[in-house]
């Protein structure tokens, strides 16, 4: 099985698909990653922790769904920010 996380500007998204692509486990998890990047052109300390903690935790849950594969992508916050 293979999985990906899209970490977003305001949440992190788990699939975690089969064989066939057909989707075994969803989540999400609120991460807030995006607070302050358009005004400052940072991600903070606090949501870069918060993204991390997403991450962290989204992947466990699909190493445990039977994920032999987990793919992080990144959205707008993550291509904007300077740091």
């Amino acid at each position: 099985m293979k999985a990906v996380i899209d970490l977003g500007s305001n949440s992190a998204l788990l699939l975690v698909a089969d064989e066939e692509q057909k989707p075994v486990l969803e989540e999400s998890i609120i991460t807030g990653l995006g607070r302050g990047v358009k005004a400052t052109g940072l991600l903070s300390e606090e949501a870069m922790s918060d993204g991390l903690t997403a991450i962290q935790e989204l992947t466990r849950q699909a190493r445990s769904a039977g994920a032999d594969q987990v793919e992080v992508v990144a959205t707008m916050a993550m291509r904007i920010a300077k740091n």
